[in-house]
């Protein structure tokens, strides 16, 4: 058995405070539909420390799902002038792994 690193613990809790804030906005009524959910996922993450190319490429070390860019974009690798942008690929990465997360979404009845 591999005991999780430091960074690997983080991670996974990163991720599952981003879970847990979604569970709360669902029970608020803050989101009210799988598209939201998806869009609110993807700000979430879109607006957390992974902008910085440190946490970027931690993230990038810890995901499951290093490949998301080229599976979900293609093949051509995200660059910011001559520098590969590293947040682009971890926003990915990190999308996934808490989307791999999630339970199937069940429309409320009212």
């Amino acid at each position: 058995m591999q005991i999780p690193n430091e960074l690997e613990q983080d991670y996974a809790q990163r991720i599952a405070g981003i879970l847990e804030e979604v569970a709360a906005a669902i029970e608020t009524g803050e989101i009210t539909n799988e598209d939201e959910r998806d869009t609110w996922i993807y700000e979430s993450i879109d607006q957390s420390s992974i902008i910085y190319t440190r946490e970027a490429i931690q993230t990038l070390l810890c995901s499951a799902n290093e490949n998301a860019w080229t599976e979900d974009v293609g093949s051509d690798i995200p660059m910011h002038g001559d520098r590969i942008n590293w947040s682009a690929l971890a926003l990915l990465a990190m999308r996934q792994d808490v989307n791999d997360r999630l339970p199937a979404w069940e429309d409320k009845e009212d």
